[in-house]
């Protein structure tokens, strides 16, 4: 029976051995659960920063995105109002040309009916044609050169080309009384 109580106590031992070694590695797991904890602690605390400021950094950006199209439509809006006033402008030129042509005619044709009764030479029509053709052109001339002057000192002046075009038609016109 001493060598069943030395077997016993050798298993004993074994058995106290074998326990010491489960609760070191028991300690040794339970103090890298607790480093875990803390940098998971650390982890959620900067992950609800970083949500925060995603949260703020997607209602700006909403805020600007808004802002911006904003920008858009004020942009898109005044260009077209712009582009109506060049067109207006344009067709205001164009008109007012026309109606100086117009009265200048007026006023050759009243010039020279008035000449025909002051004058006592009886004049031939073709004459009296070309006078009239050349008193139009010359009052033509200096009313173009002006309003050339004036239009080119002007943001209009690049469209003034496109509008030169007709009135070398009038021109043309006159020349041809």
């Amino acid at each position: 029976m001493a060598q069943q109580g030395a077997t016993l106590q050798n298993y004993n031992n074994e058995l106290v051995k074998c326990l010491e070694e489960l609760r070191d590695k028991r300690e040794i797991l339970n103090k890298q659960i607790i480093k875990e904890e803390k940098q998971k602690a650390e982890v959620q605390r900067k992950l609800h920063k970083l949500t925060e400021e995603l949260h703020r950094l997607n209602q700006s950006l909403t805020e600007k995105v808004q802002a911006r199209n904003d920008y858009d439509t004020t942009i898109q809006e005044t260009e077209a109002a712009y582009m109506k006033i060049l067109e207006s402008s344009q067709t205001l030129l164009h008109v007012l040309k026309r109606e100086t042509v117009s009265l200048v005619k007026k006023q050759v044709l009243a010039s020279s009916s008035s000449a025909d009764f002051a004058s006592s030479e009886p004049t031939s029509d073709l004459h009296h044609h070309d006078a009239a053709a050349t008193m139009g052109h010359s009052a033509y001339t200096q009313d173009h050169h002006s309003m050339h002057e004036h239009l080119s000192s002007s943001a209009a002046a690049p469209r003034m080309h496109a509008s030169h075009k007709s009135s070398n038609n009038a021109k043309s016109y006159y020349h041809d009384y």
